[in-house]
């Protein structure tokens, strides 16, 4: 709950008036713990799909080399990189 008040002006011999506003902020709360819990799910399948996404381009990517290192006679090792 957020809450503000002030005095008015003072005249002598008469109470001041307090005037004071009230909203209730719990509903907002609610959504901004929604929100951070959404927000990291997706930072959470965001990077493991990133991660998937960046293994198979790289492996892609390497055959062309491991299979030119098979092919100039380099072995095992080079097959490391060809599958």
């Amino acid at each position: 709950m957020v809450s503000a008040g002030f005095r008015t002006g003072y005249e002598e011999g008469k109470k001041p008036l307090v005037v004071q506003l009230a909203q209730d902020r719990s509903e907002d709360e609610d959504f901004l713990w929604e929100f951070r819990l959404l927000l990291a799910g997706v930072f959470v399948v965001g990077s493991g799909t990133a991660a998937v996404n960046g293994y198979v381009v790289a492996r892609r990517g390497l055959k062309p080399v491991g299979a030119g290192a098979l092919s100039a006679g380099f072995g095992l090792r080079a097959g490391l990189f060809y599958h």
